[in-house]
């Protein structure tokens, strides 16, 4: 699903941003194993404004083939979909199921979790308001449908990284220090918003417009010394070179104290923290250019296997980007 889609077709009155799309190769979330899985990528919505009421998330996974997909759909949904329960609700794709269910921590769930030939994804619209209709989920689903179809029938292939935003990503032979590549895109100053840890998205968005960085480009690298972590960088391109000086700076304060890193060979404006062990992040400026790494466990717990190879991969990137 498209933030058009969503802005279309979702709730009216707040802006929806989409969040730092995920790409994954050999992550296996489920709690039971599951086969024929080659690879899956994660969107998800927010609501951002004066009702911030909830956010919508769109997965989907490719399986070797049909066989393995339906045998997968079988197996997420008993793995998953515990505490739920069924609803009824318009017959979408090859297989699928809605369900709903609450938690005294967080919001309430509603999901579609369908099956369309060698795709098995899900459609999830959490809300502190309560269920969202089945109706709504498969309205959701339409245009998502088209795309699957228009993929499967060799219509559909992801857009390039525009060449002046490519050519100032880490090079490919940087990249293989770390491991391989899941995936690049462009997201909106809005998706890095939301992954601040300031948590105060409006004020970020605000800020990063202002330094004249309105579109990034991101990457998704696994990491070959630990498999169950990933390594994301995100370039920055801004007004000039006082503008990017001015954004690392403010991540130096903020990393630069007691627990800080060594950044390696990444310029005299560049900081390194691991906050507490949770994450493994390094930022530098070079030119009107910021350049940040960071490496976690998606699914478990951070390990410091994560501290050389971000600040290899830094400091490769940082020797190779242009400056103007």
């Amino acid at each position: 699903m498209s933030q058009a889609d969503l802005e279309a077709l979702g709730p009216q009155g707040d802006e929806w941003w989409p969040s730092l799309p995920e790409f994954n190769v050999g992550f296996d979330p489920a709690p039971t194993a599951v086969v024929g899985e080659r690879f899956w990528v994660v969107q998800s919505y927010e609501q951002v404004g004066a009702s911030e009421d909830g956010s919508v998330q769109t997965t989907l996974i490719l399986f070797d083939d049909e066989t393995s997909a339906t045998e997968g759909f079988d197996t997420i949904s008993d793995a998953s979909d515990g505490d739920s329960t069924t609803l009824d609700g318009p017959a979408v794709a090859d297989q699928w199921r809605y369900f709903s269910r609450s938690t005294d921590e967080g919001p309430y769930e509603t999901t579609l979790r369908f099956r369309a030939g060698p795709i098995v994804g899900r459609i999830t619209v959490f809300s502190e308001r309560g269920q969202a209709e089945p109706q709504t989920l498969a309205g959701y689903f339409a245009p998502v449908a088209e795309r699957i179809d228009d993929l499967l029938g060799g219509r559909l292939s992801a857009a390039p990284l525009p060449q002046d935003m490519a050519g100032r990503m880490p090079s490919e032979s940087a990249g293989e220090t770390v491991g391989p590549t899941f995936g690049s895109a462009v997201i909106p100053a809005e998706s890095w918003a939301l992954a601040d840890l300031t948590s105060d998205p409006q004020a970020v968005r605000g800020r990063l417009r202002e330094l004249g960085a309105t579109e990034l480009g991101l990457r998704r690298y696994g990491l070959q010394a630990d498999p169950d972590h990933i390594v994301e960088i995100v370039l920055f391109p801004m007004a000039d070179e006082e503008a990017a000086e001015t954004w690392v700076r403010e991540f130096i304060d903020a990393a630069g104290g007691e627990g800080a890193l060594s950044a390696g060979d990444t310029g005299g404006l560049s900081a390194f923290t691991s906050y507490d062990g949770s994450a493994y992040e390094l930022q530098f400026a070079k030119g009107r250019f910021v350049g940040d790494v960071i490496c976690f466990a998606p699914f478990g717990e951070t390990s410091a296997s994560c501290e050389e190879p971000v600040r290899s991969l830094a400091e490769r990137w940082y020797a190779e980007l242009p400056e103007g």
